[in-house]
């Protein structure tokens, strides 16, 4: 069921997310079109707990401007990435690719120092089982 009550939007304005950074923003009005902006320190915040929500990378948010207030309208994983890099000249596809890229690197680079504490653990135990072995002593 979809309960959608009628607003008389004055612009729409989309945000993306990626990493905790809004990385792009645009606006959209009636006859003045689409052009790039910078996020209110307001839309900022909202955007960013909603991608936290979803616990993802990245993530675009619309914003409808009613009145006197904002209204989440849409949030998507999958937005318009040539319509971005049209309208706020970012290519906001590469910056996620790098993103990804390091992130990726982190957790195999956080894997491999795991693995290398966990071979110097087992050369320690070693080592000490080695020094806790002394000569042999027969009863007679």
């Amino acid at each position: 069921v979809i309960v959608e009550k009628p607003i008389k939007a004055k612009s729409v304005i989309w945000s993306f997310i990626v990493g905790n950074e809004v990385v792009a923003s645009y606006e959209k009005s009636g006859e003045k079109g689409r052009k790039p902006i910078v996020l209110s320190k307001d839309l900022e915040e909202i955007s960013l707990k909603i991608k936290e929500l979803l616990k993802t990378e990245f993530c675009a948010v619309s914003f409808v401007e009613a009145e006197k207030e904002f209204i989440v309208n849409n949030i998507t994983l999958s937005p318009d990435f040539e319509l971005f890099k049209e309208v706020t000249g970012k290519n906001i596809g590469g910056i996620l690719l790098s993103h990804l890229a390091m992130r990726v690197y982190e957790k195999r680079k956080g894997l491999l120092e795991k693995f290398v504490d966990s071979v110097k653990d087992t050369i320690r135990w070693v080592a000490n089982e080695i020094s806790n072995i002394g000569p042999f002593k027969q009863k007679v």
